[in-house]
């Protein structure tokens, strides 16, 4: 949990279900606040590298045994980043 623009925000790191390894978190952690209406919840992240737009065919499968919820993952990027399912994350944890 963390105070986000005077309100209580649940804050979820993904990176266990995800099968990504969990590096400790420092002062040059981000929080990315996700929500459709308000904010919903914010997610962890080890760095940001800002906002890029893809095409869904830009998108290769992850794979296997990579994230114990699939469901969650778009796909990968190019860059070998994972593109979440953020609407299907707020459905779930909002």
């Amino acid at each position: 949990m963390t105070v986000w623009r005077g309100t209580v925000l649940p804050v979820l790191d993904l990176r266990g279900v995800l099968g990504v390894s969990a590096a400790p978190l420092h002062d040059l952690s981000q929080l990315i606040v996700v929500g459709e209406e308000h904010a919903a919840f914010g997610i962890l992240a080890d760095a940001l590298g800002g906002v890029v737009r893809l095409e869904a065919q830009a998108l290769r499968e992850p794979g296997e045994g990579v994230a114990v919820h699939r469901e969650w993952i778009l796909g990968v990027t190019p860059a070998s980043a994972f593109a979440l399912d953020v609407r299907r994350l707020v459905r779930h944890f909002a």
